[in-house]
């Protein structure tokens, strides 16, 4: 009786372990990673170091706070993912990256295009991590992952926010849109307000980034702002003067293909 006392003991305190061991390689791979971000060294040795910066993408990217923040973050996903994949996996990985600083970051040339291309390129990676298993409706609990989520929902709205003012120029294209001035008109001034709306929410926005000085924080005072301005950007596009937008229309004008411009209808 006693013998079997002591088998049942060491199976209960066998699977016990293994499932502190599982808990703990988890956590243990995200402190790393966690380190990773917080290190200026290992998180800028595969980006951009800026006293060395010749590129004009590079400049622009290295006047920003949040873009040369971004920079180092996404390295430091970009070297973890390396680091864990197969040989052929990496190699693969390596050149999508490649692909993508020449023919999608290199082709910006001002900081709203590389504020968008680079939150969408940290995600793409960020998401093929073995232990990506971010919850973002149940709450983050890391500031890395509270920045990816950040990250993925000012995206969604970006994409509705692009959406909604492409059916507004469409609307403002028809004669019938408007009672008093020129629909072209008012066409070309919802253009220029556009413009001077995504001026303003980056400035506001990185003005809330900069009240802190350095330090996790930082991201989520930005995503914060961006995403409170871009949801109320969307509400004003829905009913601009007497053009009423249907949601119906956003949706398709969501599954089209995204234009080349920013400002593009």
């Amino acid at each position: 009786m006693f013998a079997y006392f002591r088998v049942l003991c060491s199976v209960v305190f066998y699977e016990q372990e293994m499932i502190v061991y599982a808990i703990f390689r988890q956590w243990l791979f995200r402190i790393a990673v966690m380190i990773t971000f917080a290190s200026p060294i290992a998180a800028g040795a595969a980006g951009i170091e800026c006293d060395k910066a010749k590129s004009s993408v590079e400049k622009l990217i290295c006047s920003d706070h949040w873009l040369s923040d971004t920079d180092a973050n996404m390295s430091a996903i970009y070297s973890a993912l390396i680091s864990e994949s197969s040989s052929s996996v990496a190699g693969e990985i390596q050149r999508s990256q490649r692909h993508w600083i020449a023919h999608v970051r290199d082709k910006c040339t001002e900081v709203l295009c590389l504020h968008d291309v680079y939150r969408d390129r940290r995600w793409e990676l960020a998401q093929r991590m073995k232990n990506f298993d971010i919850d973002c409706d149940g709450y983050a609990r890391t500031t890395p992952e509270m920045d990816e989520c950040g990250a993925l929902n000012l995206n969604k709205l970006n994409k509705q926010l692009q959406a909604t003012y492409k059916v507004l120029l469409r609307a403002l294209e028809s004669p019938d849109c408007c009672d008093s001035m020129d629909h072209m008109d008012a066409r070309a001034l919802a253009i220029k307000a556009q413009d001077l709306w995504l001026q303003f929410r980056e400035a506001e926005c990185n003005g809330h980034y900069e009240t802190i000085s350095a330090g996790t924080l930082r991201g989520g005072y930005y995503f914060n702002c961006a995403i409170a301005l871009t949801k109320e950007r969307i509400e004003q596009l829905l009913d601009w003067g007497i053009v009423h937008i249907k949601q119906s229309e956003i949706t398709e004008a969501m599954n089209e293909p995204l234009p080349t411009k920013r400002n593009a209808p």
